[in-house]
């Protein structure tokens, strides 16, 4: 009974709500024979009926969120309160494939301690986007997860903080997609786990234009082509590991990571392959002291 009831309210919703996150063509009807419930989430911190987003059990059988209903006006700054978590039968994994596409109200939100992946372009183009909050048990942040939030200043741990040296910040995180963070034209402060990632895919902060530096983790062992590419303040790059794949070391055009930044100096370990591509691409780099405490604590 309080499935049925949840789906009927969803369905009545979304005749008077605009609806983030569903594909075009999607009708009532759909809605109302979807395995879909409810949640009440506080939205705008006044108004918890601003929105409601929707969810649905994935291939692994827990639930991922898949959807946002809400009025299209008010600004929405979203938490999911732990005592509605608390009500669940089962744990909210997953934020779904375009979820959140196109929210244009969308300003921040919190996720789940328990969320291990941000779908495929799930926050795409949600241009309000100021804040994001990823718990470190996101391990993967899929294609184009937040590609045009040029909006987005921070990426942080779910405290709000990001602090250098702070393991809570996306502590978890294995492995950064295509174009995760592209166009994210005002992102000006990330920083990345030390031991967890492994992989910086094409393109993933390029066109980050406000990103003045970067510390790519030891634990990197592939950073695709144009990962940073266009991004046009960064003047540092701190590569301390020895990733085997970096778009042809020897042979790639300075574009492949780069692109058309001349500013920027690579700081890498002796004999590593970033300073292989940095001699090979003209590319300023300078070798580690071992005894340097800063570059550590970047």
């Amino acid at each position: 009974m309080k499935k049925l009831l949840a789906i009927i309210l969803t369905a009545l919703l979304a005749i008077s709500f605009v609806a983030c996150g569903e594909e075009e063509g999607t009708n009532n009807d759909d809605l109302e024979n979807a395995v879909q419930e409810q949640l009440t989430l506080v939205a705008n911190k006044k108004d918890t009926a601003a929105c409601s987003v929707i969810y649905d059990v994935n291939e692994e059988g827990t639930y991922e969120i898949t959807g946002l209903i809400h009025d299209g006006v008010s600004d929405l700054h979203i938490e999911i309160s732990a005592e509605t978590l608390a009500t669940l039968d089962r744990d909210i994994t997953g934020i779904a494939d375009e979820a959140f596409k196109s929210c244009k109200n969308l300003v921040s939100i919190s996720i789940p301690e328990t969320v291990t992946y941000i779908g495929k372009a799930a926050f795409y183009d949600c241009d309000a986007l100021k804040s994001i909050a990823l718990p470190k048990s996101v391990s993967i942040v899929k294609t184009m997860a937040f590609q045009g939030c040029d909006a987005l200043t921070i990426v942080s741990a779910k405290e709000g903080e990001i602090t250098v040296n702070d393991d809570k910040v996306m502590s978890g995180l294995v492995t950064i997609e295509k174009y995760a963070f592209k166009d994210c034209t005002k992102l000006a402060n990330v920083i990345l786990p030390k031991t967890t990632l492994k992989t910086i895919d094409e393109g993933a902060f390029m066109n980050c234009k406000a990103l003045p530096k970067v510390t790519i983790p030891t634990s990197v062992a592939t950073i695709g082509s144009g990962a940073f590419g266009n991004c046009e303040k960064l003047t540092s790059l701190v590569a301390l590991g020895n990733p085997k794949n970096i778009a042809d070391p020897e042979n790639a055009d300075r574009d492949y990571l780069f692109s058309s930044n001349m500013n920027v100096t690579v700081t890498v370990t002796s004999n590593s392959t970033m300073e292989k591509y940095a001699k090979a691409n003209g590319i300023s780099y300078k070798v580690h002291n071992a005894n340097d405490p800063y570059v550590e604590d970047f």
